[in-house]
């Protein structure tokens, strides 16, 4: 598709080559970050990227657990007051007072 509009409008030839050098160089050092967290992650250490990810993850399986508990037991959550069903929920658990 690129070749005939390229035909039609030459002056094109340069803006798409120019914006596919930058791309490519940005692929490279993206490669190169990926490669050292992927060899780093093998060591026993975690990146702040995959630490973000498995945060998000636990995060979105929390909430699908309360959202599955909460449709079993409509009693022990109430969807609609979650703030009232937490705090009933850290009395219970932990006897705080609040």
């Amino acid at each position: 598709m690129l070749a005939w509009l390229t035909k039609l409008l030459p002056f094109l030839t340069n803006i798409f080559a120019s914006k596919a050098e930058v791309e490519s160089e940005a692929a490279k050092t993206r490669a190169k970050v990926e490669l050292e967290e992927a060899k780093a992650f093998r060591q026993g250490r975690y990146a702040p990227r995959y630490v973000l990810k498995y945060c998000v993850i636990g995060i979105f399986v929390c909430f699908c657990i309360l959202l599955m508990v909460g449709m079993f037991f409509p009693y022990a959550i109430d969807i609609n007051h979650p703030l009232e069903t937490i705090e009933r929920l850290a009395k219970v658990l932990f006897s705080v007072e609040m």
